[in-house]
């Protein structure tokens, strides 16, 4: 009779075990630290409609972040002409805006320098959240580069 009992606990623990796994996935998934725990980049400045600045993100902290400002609420996702967003080499999303249901992809920032679109590039991540993007972002290049919105 021990080693019943003692199977039926091993099975109740091993159960239980599941049942906190289950738990602490379903509670991960549903509210992911990037849709709580991001920064605001939200200079006005940002916006594709400055002109040539001198601003540059090559002492961005590597993290998620929210274009957020009264004019701008993502990343710029197509290639505009250099000296924008008060900056040099304008940055910008070079693929689609991810779907909620795409979870977090992976893309590059292009940075338009010197004629060329992706003149230098840079790994990010972006994930849709209810209304708005967050972007992983890394410190852009040395030199005048600076990542834009729209």
């Amino acid at each position: 009779m021990g080693n019943v009992h003692r199977f039926h606990s091993e099975t109740e623990s091993i159960n239980a075990f599941a049942i906190r796994v289950i738990v602490a996935v379903i509670v991960k998934s549903v509210t992911p630290g990037e849709f709580m725990n991001y920064s605001v980049l939200s200079e006005p400045g940002r916006h594709t409609s400055f002109g040539r600045g001198k601003n540059s993100d090559r002492s961005l902290v590597s993290g998620w972040y929210r274009f957020q400002s009264s004019s701008y609420t993502k990343m710029l996702d197509q290639c505009v002409s250099p000296r924008k967003c008060l900056t040099v080499i304008t940055g910008f999303l070079n693929g689609l805006h991810p779907l909620i249901e795409d979870g977090i992809v992976d893309r590059e920032a292009c940075f338009h320098g010197y004629s060329n679109c992706c003149y230098r590039k840079v790994k990010i991540h972006v994930r849709r959240c209810d209304g708005f993007y967050v972007y992983y972002l890394n410190p852009s290049p040395a030199g005048l580069f600076r990542y834009c919105a729209i």
